[in-house]
């Protein structure tokens, strides 16, 4: 259906889209584009960027409507620069979806096209870039579930902090401590039928290199990803939670239930 989409569009506008390979359905372009949005072409061989000097592959593209951006990047009402990947592969005037890269940042943003569709194809791409977003996220969680040593559902009962500022060699050091979850339901691995709790390891630091790893208190529940592998690392006797993805609640919990299912 995409590429019937997609292959109607290009018949339409013709060469001027001609960038835009088979190869580059807007599944591709999403998932290879940080920046989606409707945009005019300003002017040709032109710059706004200092450090970018004006070339037959810059335009000025005035942004129309943000349709995906970084979080904080929203460059709605503005113009920024566009590198092409070929020379005058847009015209001035040229309204159209563009799929872009940041690149140089400076009194204004330069972006790396990536490809471009037609404007027509906005409205559709709306929800397009909402599935392709779920199906990204769902492949993430997926890989890190099946890179775990034990996958769990659970409830923590108890934390305890188990290294002081004494054992610290280095600035990104923390000190640890373990967080003792009972076990509610088991989605990948084994827990002894002898175990009340799994011992699930965490840094204590707010050091960038550990801001964003989960950090347990009593009462938490949800699904709980873990590495016996990572812990025997940092010489610790149990599982580790580092990453992000590792400690999941609510709908994001259910949704970490219903993918174990490939699992197996």
């Amino acid at each position: 259906m995409v590429k019937s989409i997609l292959a109607f569009c290009l018949g339409v506008v013709g060469l001027v889209f001609a960038q835009t390979s088979a190869a580059q359905t807007p599944e591709t372009l999403i998932r290879t584009s940080q920046y989606i949005f409707e945009g005019a072409v300003e002017k040709q061989h032109a710059s706004n960027v200092a450090l970018l000097p004006p070339s037959d592959r810059t335009v000025v593209v005035r942004v129309n409507n943000m349709l995906r951006a970084p979080k904080g990047m929203n460059f709605h009402g503005k113009e920024i620069t566009l590198y092409l990947p070929r020379a005058g592969e847009a015209r001035t005037g040229e309204v159209a979806v563009f799929f872009a890269n940041g690149w140089l940042y400076g009194e204004n943003l330069a972006m790396k096209q990536v490809g471009r569709l037609p404007i027509s194809s906005a409205q559709d791409l709306k929800s397009t870039i909402a599935q392709v977003e779920s199906k990204v996220a769902d492949e993430a969680l997926l890989l890190r579930m099946r890179e775990a040593d034990l996958v769990v559902q659970g409830k923590v009962m108890a934390t305890k902090v188990m290294r002081g500022e004494e054992h610290k060699r280095s600035e990104h050091e923390t000190d640890w401590a373990v967080a003792q979850v009972r076990v509610v339901a088991v989605l990948k691995g084994q827990v002894p039928d002898t175990a009340k709790t799994v011992p699930v390891y965490f840094p204590t630091s707010t050091d960038e290199f550990w801001y964003l790893s989960p950090k347990f208190s009593e009462g938490q529940e949800g699904t709980f990803i873990l590495s016996a592998a990572t812990a025997r690392r940092y010489r610790l006797e149990g599982y580790t939670a580092l990453d992000p993805l590792d400690f999941l609640t609510g709908k994001d919990s259910e949704r970490a239930k219903a993918l174990a299912q490939r699992l197996r």
